[in-house]
C-alpha cells in the first residue's frame, strides 16, 4: 500500500510542502541538512610575539586590525610556539622567541648551571635561574659529570589545560678553578685519566 506524501502531511500537521514530515526526522537524527546558523568569519590573522618568560606566565597584547580596530588577545600561561588563539574577529598565532638562558622543550625548560669543579667531585649546592625570577638551590650529588642534567619537578612550564607543570631541567657545566694555582696544577697532572 502506498501513501501520498500529502495525506502524511494532513497527520502530522504539516504546511503542505513536507517541512513538518522533516521537521520530525531531524529531531529524530540530529536535524541533518536543516539550516546551521552561519559561522563568524574570521575577520583578520595576526601574530603575537611573546617571550618565553612572558609565555610562562601569560599576558596580553593589543593586536590592531586592518580597519583600524584593537583588539586585546589574552596569551595563555604555557602556550606553545605556533599556537593559535581566536578572538571574535582574530585568529592569532603565538610566537615565542627564544630565551638566552633557556630553552624549552615541550613543557620543560633546560638552562645550563655552572658548578665549581669542587661541588662537583665532593658534593654540595648549585643556584637554578628559573622562569618565575629568582634562583632555586640545586644539590649536586658527589661525583657529579659534566653535561649530567638534573631535574626539578614542576618548575617548567605551566600547562594551558590545567594538567601538571613541566619540569626545570638543569644541565651541569663544570666550572674549572681558573687560573690554576700550583697544588691544582700538581693534582691534575698526578690524577689518573
Amino acid at each position: 500500500q502506498s501513501i501520498d506524501p500529502e495525506e502524511l502531511n494532513r497527520i502530522f500537521g504539516g504546511d503542505g510542502r513536507g517541512e513538518a514530515f522533516g521537521d520530525l526526522f531531524g529531531s529524530i537524527f540530529g536535524a541533518r541538512g536543516a539550516a546551521r546558523a552561519p559561522r563568524r568569519q574570521v575577520e583578520a590573522e595576526g601574530v603575537v610575539q611573546v617571550s618565553l618568560r612572558e609565555a610562562f606566565a601569560g599576558t596580553t597584547r593589543q593586536v590592531e586590525l586592518p580597519d583600524g580596530r584593537r583588539l586585546e588577545v589574552n596569551v595563555p600561561a604555557g602556550v606553545a610556539d605556533g599556537t593559535l588563539l581566536r578572538v571574535p574577529g582574530l585568529l592569532a598565532r603565538v610566537q615565542v622567541a627564544p630565551d638566552p638562558t633557556f630553552r624549552r622543550e615541550g613543557k620543560d625548560v633546560h638552562v645550563q648551571v655552572a658548578v665549581p669543579l669542587r661541588t662537583a667531585l665532593l658534593g654540595g649546592e648549585a643556584e637554578v635561574p628559573t622562569l618565575k625570577g629568582g634562583r632555586v638551590n640545586l644539590t649536586v650529588k658527589p661525583e657529579t659529570q659534566n653535561g649530567a642534567r638534573l631535574r626539578l619537578r614542576g618548575l617548567g612550564m605551566p600547562d594551558p589545560g590545567k594538567g601538571p607543570a613541566g619540569d626545570l631541567i638543569a644541565e651541569v657545566r663544570v666550572r674549572l678553578p681558573l687560573p690554576l694555582d700550583e697544588d691544582a696544577r700538581r693534582w691534575a697532572q698526578e690524577t689518573p685519566q
